[in-house]
């Protein structure tokens, strides 16, 4: 009897956490389809913007992670009995296809233009450094520390990786001079920090680190699991899973890593409201999805980005 009351009660918060995550993702999307590409409302990029992160944030959590039953089980269910539920789901099963070719092609193009974009973005910011008076030395070294981070961060993390190229396709587009552009890309990419570090001071260092770390960590948690869930060690999936449910050590130290990292990311997002690119943003949150359903599928395809990934390994010697 109290595990059926149990279970009904998670049932009940776990439709309402669906309705409310999917609900605030719904209202950001459509505020910036209707406000943007039809000029129908006036929009408000702040509610786009903290809508579209907590509806990702909560749709994200109760969609993809574990054995959500009123997702896996009855909210299928329920929608194989709406009248013309066989038409819906050939439409959805086409749509589906579609969209699975077309991220298929988008990751695939990426993962080339940014194996061999990096290498030719570092030559020419050193080339402008000779063209260019406006680069000095700071900048250059500045840009090509940079690039160095996003090189590695990307290698490993497909959103990353195509936020990256929308960033240098973004201003290449929108440079007066497109041919220059590689090579003045170091004195633009300083005039933007230092617009960063106008809104937000000198703590944008420190909180930028923060949410680095608090993403690395959510990476790294639910890397290893897949992993292991890949292989043959069941033994330590059982055991990695015991360690996050019953160690209170570990559960406190995972709270305040997120609660941490929580703040410092509503402190820098706040802050730097006026400087969001509301096309970027909603960019990331489409990646983000078609990653949760397709990023495990495509890396077992060959990539030139698997190919690195494997040279930093070190599994190649002998």
């Amino acid at each position: 009897m109290l595990a059926a009351a149990r279970r009904s009660v998670s049932c009940f918060f776990s439709l309402i956490l669906v309705c409310a995550g999917w609900g605030l993702l719904g209202l950001a999307t459509f505020d910036y389809v209707a406000s943007q590409f039809f000029a129908v409302i006036p929009g408000s990029t702040q509610m786009q913007i903290w809508c579209g992160l907590l509806g990702m944030a909560i749709s994200s959590c109760v969609t993809f992670l574990g054995h959500n039953q009123i997702v896996q089980e009855i909210l299928p269910a329920l929608v194989a009995r709406l009248p013309g539920y066989s038409l819906l789901h050939s439409c959805c099963s086409w749509l589906h296809s579609i969209l699975k070719r077309f991220y298929s092609l988008l990751y695939q193009t990426a993962d080339v233009i940014f194996c061999v974009g990096i290498p030719i973005l570092i030559l020419t910011s050193m080339v402008g450094w000779w063209l260019v008076e406006e680069v000095n030395g700071s900048m250059l070294l500045f840009y090509i520390g940079l690039i160095s981070v996003i090189a590695v961060a990307g290698i490993y993390n497909n959103a990353v990786r195509m936020l990256a190229l929308g960033y240098f396709n973004g201003y290449w587009i929108i440079d007066d001079n497109k041919l220059a552009y590689p090579f003045e890309a170091p004195m633009l990419v300083d005039e933007t920090t230092g617009l960063m570090l106008g809104q937000v001071g000198n703590a944008l260092w420190p909180m930028m680190i923060i949410v680095g770390v608090l993403f690395y960590f959510c990476y790294w948690l639910m890397t290893c699991r897949r992993f292991l869930a890949e292989g043959d060690g069941q033994d330590q999936i059982i055991s990695f899973e015991k360690l996050f449910k019953q160690s209170l050590v570990t559960r406190l130290l995972v709270l305040a890593i997120l609660l941490l990292g929580s703040v410092a990311a509503f402190i820098l997002i706040s802050a730097m409201e006026d400087l969001i690119n509301i096309h970027c943003f909603f960019a990331t949150l489409a990646i983000f999805w078609l990653d949760a359903l397709w990023r495990v599928e495509f890396e077992s395809e060959p990539t030139l980005c698997g190919d690195c990934r494997y040279l930093l390994s070190g599994q190649w010697r002998p």
